[in-house]
């Protein structure tokens, strides 16, 4: 029991009457002390629900006997009886005694029952209702154990459609309150983080985070509390969510009631209380044994016993696709088609089928998600398009000969669905129309995925569009729907229509198939069933055609094909004179119903096909008027739903029943199935109304019989001489198994039969119904009913028979599994003895509840998709089929949820039913809603061995089906290894900003124009130049280092790219980005580098790296961030991985600027993204859990996951690389091993570190893999694995003298290798970039920094050494290092570790001691020199220390605390010596004066206090003393000294940190918004004027001068870099890239008009461009005019668009646009180049490509630099293209 639950279990519970109502039944209270803090608090909620007495509200509670008045909340006694009163006296009477004697009456009567549990019903989606409108979630504070968890409420409506994350944050944020701060995150009790509102699920429990890390303490799920009932629920099954099974996301099916819905809701609304109870039977759920009924006769009754290793593994057993039962016929329309090759291609649920009929074998299509509503055949017959329904669907263009994915299209603004497709007479284009409200047409170059054209089809429904294989010219296209016919031309990248023109003598009328032909004549079907003839757009003629409407046409070689609704197919030629008339359809009853329409025709030759809307397929020979036929080459149920199934015991048959009213054994939607149990038969029963018995190895229906009712279950019994069939009216018909004629009709009851089985001795039949029971009938007795159980609270699911046709088990609605007999006197009789329900054994297992397969469902999840189960007791198997489609493999008994299962898809809808035939060599599956019948081959383990196999055959069905070897489960973590911190950790990172740098222009404009303009000074005159930065980003990167030709290590921290030359200790930057780089790649061929970045939008930079120069920036595609890059071997290619939340990835042609494909990766992060060198159209992701293989096709990536089998486990993949072919891949695993794959098949496992393997290198012309891992260790192997070939450990014995820098961790874990000429260098997580000699394997560390983790292990402490160029620093990493400035070093000198992480340090004036403030409150003084302890721990304050700082005189130190005191410390006597009180918040800065007796303090209310010192005696000082005063140090952010600093934007925390110069003439700040400003000092006056400084991403926490002021150093908060920065003189600069100066307020006025008012005259010239396109070439052109315009100005005050000298801006949008340019200007030289342009046009609205812009700077060029551009030149741009 979790200490939550104990906490909610100790609160009191006491019931209270109202006084003087002796049937006052009483109401329960749970008086809980968190929330009830005293009597008269509990007595107002008392007062709420009881309401108020007639003598005013509750204020007395008595004792109900003896009338004594409660006094005080601790009086209370859990379990009490009390009574409520208000200012009446107490009135004496028996409280609560008739409710008493009323219970022990009704318990007398009902002892052998157990107690009725209230809980709410779960269903199986089989009899679902409609969902429950409100979704409740409960949130735990994290780490709080003790306080149960808030619940919150929503609309599902809300929360699924409008709902986002961070206002669903807000919202738990107003309920539970952290101590940390804001909640920033949700995790599951799992551990898993829950990222997006669609995982938020109902009835689930999770933990409220901040910005500290999940706390794994026992977190439980308080029990709820209610007033009438405290019973534990019944776990067997979890909850499950109620949803209409019918209607699919994005497609609109039938909205009708279906007859089972219809009997559900009937009942539920009439079943009392009683029913609706669910009645708890402990024993029904303890383990019993179980036995093979009599399937195996040699086979002995064994009990269960739990196998340790059951539920470990999936089973060895696999499916393999025989056969595919039915076609789509119903919704969907010429969707029949002869291949070249003359074999049948259709589609049924969401697979493509490619039949043979003079083979009678089948190939199959898998690739869809759903289901598959549209075909089309390419001009060649070879290639078919087939397009499915969805909230974003997609085209499939596939071959039919071996079943490869040639193309996929997805976007294009469709939704809902593809309603037609079509192929133009070249096949090089596919027309394609949505299903959304405007019927989007797109034209799609499909071999490429590229979108010509798009336009709106039609607001009403568009049935068909066909390109016109006959025009010249231009492409014509026609499209038809209701009321309406477009003829469409398609020009260059734009389609153009008109509608047709029906006349005056003709009613416009509803066309439903078009034909278009040659010399502009089009053919068309209306529902009348009339042919139209059109020529152009003007219809010209009309002939009779048929007596129904004509939903088919089929123009060929041989003439025009019509189909009818009339069930006739007629054939014509050219000038629509009848060649044939075949009404075989219509008048040959053996052919189909009399009401058999026709949905699709094809003619080629002799040959017609024809596609019915009961979804059957007939071919026809047609000689002349002879018309001849052969049996129908596929049958089908009919609409509706199918679930009935029954397997032959002994024959390949199976029947069905449907709705239909045929028992077939299979035709609607199929609800009823069993197997034959003596042949390979099998029967299907559906609504269609039919039953239907088919063969599973001839594969061809034998037995059909169409009733009067539609069905829903179906049996065979023990020999297969009956076939029973349950009836929607709650009847039962008996047929004959040979013929099925009927035999008896039984009146079960008056709802629907959901299960009926025979007992295995075939003596007695057991009918479940919705009337919640089981009735048995005596066969024998000619079907005489002999009992019934009717204990179950809900309506019956599934039902099984005993081996000894004894007992029957049923499951039930309400999560019941019940125990009855079933024989004799006693049948029916509830059984509830334990030792009994021990020694039942099972003949089957049907039901989908009980202790032995637990594992069926998932885990974590609410719902419960799992409709039917059944087990193979031979093989030691149970299969399910769920809502999800798919049918699943798993081992039995599986007694752990989210037991390791094998699926298998093609089912579109839900799955409804499955069972295994009789000899166990095959599995039946069918689909609910899409009709269709699977039949599936059991291969591999022991399945069939004793059977013969010759009849096994699967059909072909290509690398896209979905009956992945591999192993998966709904909880895979549920069996990982422990999770490694560092990746688990990755994982919950944080990349969102609370303010991004692209928002600081927009909040500076509004802020300023809400401020009155003042006058500002000049900038500084000096400027500072980067000249190196200490840091390296690792922590949540791999594989970041890269050489340069020139032999430069390239590498990045914070928003910094570095390249490092190693020979002259130098560093070069490129530093145009605004945020943190967290991903870089380099070209395969050039020093060209890609580096991805956080933000709202990331951008992707491409850059030189010669020059540094920025040759492209790509934006718009992901969110949050960019988390890997990838080149493709060629270069011209680049592949992105974002960070939302599906990790989208992107492919570029990054040199145009263009995506040119994307899909989702996963839900889960992904690492790394790499192209296979061999094959650009190739690509492999690895993350967690996850291996992906993709292959490029059209504008979308299909994918392989990896294949394990049994060569090794699956496991999180951090790294990839490929090897010397094509299909030779290397990954790296969490568990340190290396996985050799061949193509997505994994061929062996080898061990290779302790630990994560974070990195793996393939240098091909040594056929060696390097490696490295978080063990320290870097291995190296040859391509075989045989062994690794050398190793190197990175520790301290290993280290160089030369070495630049301090090794604080042996072993620390690599992050990044690359191997080099003699040498390998590797970048560690601890922020090391190392250079190791191959020659004696000693390493040299190169550069270094602190350790980040995001939002942990900042750096904020730092100082500067008074006499040296030496810096200290102290981080949350618990690390104390210093640094040598000095040029030719710049290194980490020292370093020690500390006990717990520092937030600040100082040195001691002489350089001696430095004294570092720690986070709990402690601090510590050390040796400079050889960072030794120089005194104790001090330990006086429990928060952090966030500043201290040594008096002048290095007599005192000064330490100030979060505690909100400064505390005065004697250095010399080491001890305190007293404490500055009175601020009213943490204190942020201190300074003393030159006199070292005066102490100003800053603190987090932004309050500027004074103290005299030594005796801590506040004091006040007026301003004009203040003046006088001279300070030793400046770094307060207060007072008129440095009011300036604060920008137009900011708000009071925005300003870090402050320094001033040692000459007192310079000012340094570091801000929020990780700029470092350079001020003139004092900076006087509301937003003085700076200079600005980019390279950190994050807050700039400190900044500090050097003692001569040669250098300024900055510390990164959460980048964790330090950046030197080397001031400089005010000369002119010479190389743009160091020095990123620029102003960051404006000093020119603004207002043009003359100070004085009046009229302002000015004469200028204005520039404008005129844009023109060229049409043939598809290309944008600007041509640059010149005017002289004279400005009339208005009055002084008022604005004039004309005098900014700029067309049409207004000065506000100059202004604004000026705000623009000098933020993208970032190095200060008023020119930007191509990429800092076409980003700022993003920014307002506009996105050109990157050649418009090229072209638009080349026009507005003035001084003969077309690369670049200045502020003049940018605003001419931005005249013409801002207005448009």
């Amino acid at each position: 029991m979790s200490l939550a639950i104990a906490a909610a279990e100790r609160a009191k519970a006491v019931v209270i009457h109202k006084n003087g109502d002796a049937f006052d039944p009483g109401r329960k209270f749970v008086v809980n002390e968190r929330v009830v803090k005293d009597l008269d608090t509990f007595l107002n909620y008392v007062s709420t629900d009881l309401g108020t007495t007639p003598f005013g509200p509750v204020r007395k509670l008595h004792t109900p006997k003896e009338g004594h008045r409660v006094k005080t909340l601790e009086d209370l006694e859990a379990g009490g009886v009390y009574v409520a009163a208000g200012k009446e006296r107490f009135k004496p009477a028996n409280y609560g005694e008739y409710f008493r004697v009323r219970a022990q009456l009704q318990h007398s009567k009902t002892q052998d029952l157990k107690p009725i549990v209230r809980r709410k019903i779960q269903v199986s989606a089989k009899w679902r209702k409609v969902d429950q409108d409100i979704c409740i979630i409960h949130i735990f504070r994290n780490g709080d154990s003790l306080t149960p968890p808030s619940k919150l409420l929503f609309k599902k409506a809300w929360l699924q459609n409008k709902c986002t994350w961070d206002v669903l944050l807000e919202m738990v944020q107003e309920k539970v309150s952290l101590d940390s701060g804001a909640i920033r995150k949700l995790y599951r009790l799992d551990g898993k983080p829950v990222r997006d509102v669609a995982d938020i699920q109902h009835d689930s429990y999770y933990i409220a985070v901040g910005n500290e890390g999940l706390k794994r303490v026992e977190y439980g799920q308080a029990p709820k509390q209610t007033f009438y009932s405290s019973t534990k629920r019944n776990n067997e099954l979890p909850p499950l969510e109620f949803r209409q099974k019918q209607k699919k996301e994005g497609y609109a099916r039938k909205n009708k009631e279906s007859p089972r819905e219809e009997t559900h809701r009937k009942q539920e609304t009439h079943r009392s209380d009683t029913h609706r109870a669910r009645r708890e039977e402990p024993a029904a759920r303890r383990t019993i044994t179980y036995a093979p009924a009599k399937r195996k006769q040699t086979r002995a009754a064994t009990e269960t016993k739990k196998d340790p290793n059951a539920d470990k593994t999936p089973p060895p057993q696999q499916l393999k696709l025989e056969w595919v039962y039915g076609y789509r016929g119903s919704q969907t329309r010429n969707n029949l088609f002869y291949t070249a090759g003359k074999e049948v291609v259709y589609f049924v649920a969401r697979v493509g089928v490619v039949y043979d009929p003079n083979r009678h074998a089948q190939k199959v299509f898998f690739g869809h998600s759903d289901d598959i509503v549209s075909l089309a055949i390419h001009p060649e017959k070879q290639l078919v398009a087939t397009g499915q329904v969805g909230k974003d669907p997609y085209i499939y263009v596939w071959d039919t000969r071996n079943l490869d994915t040639v193309s996929i299209l997805k976007g294009g603004g469709h939704t809902h669905g593809i309603s037609s497709l079509g192929f133009d007479r070249d096949g090089k284009h596919l027309v394609s129309v949505g299903m959304d409200n405007y019927n989007q047409v797109n034209v799609w170059e499909w071999q490429s995925g590229k979108l010509v054209a798009s336009s709106r089809g039609h607001t009403q429904k568009v049935f068909e569009m066909r390109f016109n294989h006959y025009s010249e010219g231009n492409v014509q296209l026609v499209s038809c729907g209701v009321k309406h016919i477009k003829f469409w031309e398609l020009q260059d990248n734009s389609l153009t229509s008109n509608s047709g023109v029906f006349g005056q003598d003709q009613e416009v009328t509803t066309i439903l198939t078009v034909a278009p032909f040659k010399d502009g004549l089009t053919f068309s079907g209306t529902v009348s069933g009339h042919i139209m003839i059109w020529r152009g757009s003007n219809l010209e003629r009309t002939v009779e055609g048929h007596g129904a409407a004509i939903i088919s046409m089929y123009l060929g070689a041989d003439g025009l094909a019509t189909a009818s609704r009339d069930g006739t197919i007629k054939l014509w030629d050219t000038d629509l004179n009848v060649i044939s008339d075949i009404r075989e359809l219509r008048e040959g009853k053996e052919f189909g119903r009399e009401d058999t329409a026709l949905r699709s025709v094809c003619w080629q030759g002799k040959d017609v096909l024809a596609g019915t809307q009961d979804n059957q397929i007939f071919e026809f020979r047609v000689d002349g008027q002879t018309v001849t036929s052969t049996e129908a080459l596929m049958r089908g149920h009919a609409e509706g739903e199918m679930w009935g199934l029954a397997t032959h015991p002994k024959r390949s048959l199976f029947a069905t029943a449907s709705d239909d009213k045929t028992i077939s054994k299979e035709e609607r939607d199929k609800w009823g199935l069993d197997t034959h149990p003596r042949r390979s038969l099998f029967a299907t029963a559906s609504d269609d109304k039919t039953v239907r018995v088919w063969d599973t190895k001839d594969r061809k229906l034998k037995l059909t019989k169409e009733l009067d009712q539609p069905m829903r279950s179906v049996a065979f019994n023990k020999d297969g001489s009956h076939v029973a069939v349950g009836f929607e009216d709650g009847s039962v018909m008996i047929l004959d198994g040979t013929n099925l004629s009927e035999k008896q009709r039984l009146q079960a009851g008056k709802e629907v039969i959901h299960d009926l089985k025979y007992s295995p001795n075939g003596e007695r039949l057991a009918v479940g119904s919705n009337d919640n029971r089981v009735d048995i009938y005596d066969v024998e007795d000619g079907y005489k009913k002999i009992g019934e159980c009717k204990k179950s609270s809900s309506y019956i699911t599934h039902l099984d028979w005993s081996t000894d046709s004894q007992y029957i088990v049923t499951n039930d609605g309400s999560g019941e599994r019940l125990y009855y007999r079933g024989a004799g006197i006693n049948a029916g009789d509830h059984v509830t003895k334990s030792d009994e329900i021990k020694s039942i054994s099972l003949d089957t297992w049907t039901g989908v509840l009980g202790s032995e397969v637990n594992g069926i469902w998932p885990k974590y999840a609410d719902k419960t998709d799992v409709n039917a189960a059944d087990v193979s007791f031979q093989d030691k198997l149970i299969a399910t089929g769920d809502d999800s489609g798919l049918v699943k493999l798993m081992r039995f008994p599986c007694t752990k949820k989210g037991a390791k299962f094998k699926k298998y898809g093609g089912h579109s809808a839900h799955v409804t039913n499955v069972r295994f035939t009789g000899d166990h060599k095959r599995l039946i599956s069918i689909g609910g809603g899409d009709h269709a019948i699977f039949q599936w081959a059991v291969v591999g383990g022991d399945a069939g061995k004793d059977d013969d196999d010759d009849d096994i055959q699967g059909c072909e069905t290509g690398d896209a089906f979905e009956s992945e070897d591999e192993d998966a489960s709904d909880s895979e973590a549920s069996d990982e290894e422990d999770c490694d911190s560092d990746i688990e950790r990755e994982g919950e990172m944080l990349y969102t900003r609370p303010m991004y740098r692209d928002d600081v222009t927009e909040m500076k404009r509004t802020k300023k124009r809400k401020t009155k303009t003042v006058d500002r000074k000049a900038p500084p005159a000096d400027s500072l130049e980067l000249v190196f930065v200490h840091g390296y980003r690792s922590h949540d990167c791999r594989n970041n280092l890269f050489l340069t030709s020139r032999g430069e290590i390239v590498y990045h921290v914070a928003a910094v790219a570095i390249l490092y030359d190693k020979t002259n200790h130098e560093q070069r930057f490129y530093l145009k980005h605004t945020d943190d780089i967290i991903s870089m790649v380099k070209h395969p061929q050039n020093d060209i580098f890609a580096t991805g970045q956080v933000g709202k939008d990331p951008s992707i930079h491409v850059w030189d790296g010669r020059d540094l120069s920025t040759l492209i920036s790509l934006q718009g595609q992901h969110q949050r961030g960019v988390t890997a890059l990838d080149f493709s071997g060629d270069g011209e290619l680049l592949a992105s991985v974002g960070l939302d939340n599906d990790h989208t990835i992107v492919l570029w042609d990054w040199k145009n600027g263009a995506p040119l494909a994307s899909t989702r990766g996963s839900k889960d992060l992904l690492f790394e993204i790499r192209f296979n060198p061999h094959n650009p159209d190739r690509l492999v992701t690895v993350g967690k859990k996850h291996i992906n293989f993709w292959t490029r096709s059209g504008n979308t990536f299909k994918s392989k996951r990896g294949i394990f089998g049994k060569v090794g486990k699956m496991t999180t993949m951090l790294c990839a690389e490929f090897g010397r072919t094509e299909d030779d891949v290397f990954s790296g695993g969490a568990n340190g091993d290396i996985y050799v794959w061949s193509g997505n098949k994994l061929l062996k496992e080898v061990e290779a570190h302790n630990g994560p393997l974070n990195t793996i290198k393939f240098i091909p012309q040594k056929g060696v893999v390097v490696t490295g891992g978080k063990d320290g260790s870097i291995l190296q192997w040859n391509d075989n694995f045989e062994r690794f070939l050398k190793k190197y450990n990175i520790d301290r014995f290993s280290e160089t003298r030369d070495s630049r820098g301090v090794l604080l961790d042996d072993r620390p874990a690599v992050r990044a290798v690359l191997p080099a000429e003699g040498r390998i260098l590797a970048g560690t997580r601890n922020g090391e970039v190392l250079e190791i000699d191959l020659s004696n394997g000693l390493f040299s560390i190169l550069v270094q920094g602190h350790t980040g983790t995001h939002l942990e292990n900042e750096v904020w402490g730092l100082d500067t050494h008074p006499k040296k160029h030496l810096c200290v620093t102290v981080s949350d990493d618990k690390t104390l290092r210093v640094w040598d400035l000095a040029a030719d070093q710049s290194q980490l000198t020292r370093a020690r570790k500390l006990r717990t992480g520092a937030r600040t340090c100082a040195f001691s004036p002489d350089g001696d001691l430095i004294a570092v403030g720690m986070n709990d409150g402690g601090f510590v003084m050390f040796h400079c020199g050889n960072l030794e302890a120089a005194s104790p721990q001090f330990r006086h304050r429990k928060e952090k220390i966030s500043d201290l700082k040594f008096s002048p005189d290095g007599k005192y130190i000064a330490v100030g605390s979060h505690d909100n005191f400064v505390d005065v410390y004697n250095v010399y006597k080491m001890k305190r010596t007293g404490t500055c009180r009175g601020s009213s918040s943490y204190i942020t800065h201190l300074d003393w004066d030159v006199s070292g007796r005066l102490l100003q303090t800053n603190s987090g209310a932004k309050e500027r206090l004074f103290y005299e010192v030594p005796r801590c005696k506040r004091v006040n000082i007026p301003s004009s003393e203040l003046e006088r005063i001279t300070w030793a140090t400046w770094t307060s952010v207060l007072g008129p000294e440095v009011e300036g600093v604060w920008p137009w934007y900011s708000d009071v925390t925005d300003v870090n940190a402050t320094c001033l110069s040692a000459d007192k003439s310079l000012l340094a700040t570091g801000d929020d918004n990780g700029f470092v400003k350079l001020f003139n000092y004092p900076a006087t006056g509301k937003h003085a004027i700076c200079k600005k400084y980019v390279g950190h991403s994050s807050h700039v926490a400190n900044v500090r001068w050097t003692y001569d002021d040669t250098y300024l150093v900055s510390a990164g908060g959460m980048d964790t870099s330090i950046m030197v920065w080397q001031r400089k003189s005010s000369q002119p600069r010479d190389d743009g890239h160091y020095d990123s100066e620029d102003s960051d307020v404006d000093t020119d006025d603004e207002d043009s008009a003359d100070a004085q008012g009046g009229v302002v005259v000015e004469e200028r010239v204005a520039h404008e461009m005129e844009e023109s396109y060229d049409p043939n070439t598809g290309k944008t052109t600007y041509i640059r005019t010149s005017t002289v315009e004279t400005t009339i100005g208005q009055q002084d005050g008022q604005d004039s668009p004309q005098a900014n000298g700029h067309g049409r801006l207004t000065a506000e949008q100059v202004q604004e646009f000026k705000e623009q340019f000098e933020m993208t200007d970032v190095d200060g030289d008023g020119l930007i180049n191509l990429a800092d342009v076409r980003r700022i046009l993003v920014r307002v609205g506009y996105r050109p490509s990157p050649a418009e812009v090229k072209e638009m700077m080349r026009v507005v060029d003035t001084n003969g630099k077309v690369e670049v551009v200045t502020f003049e030149e940018f605003l001419d741009m931005m005249d013409t293209f801002y207005h448009k």
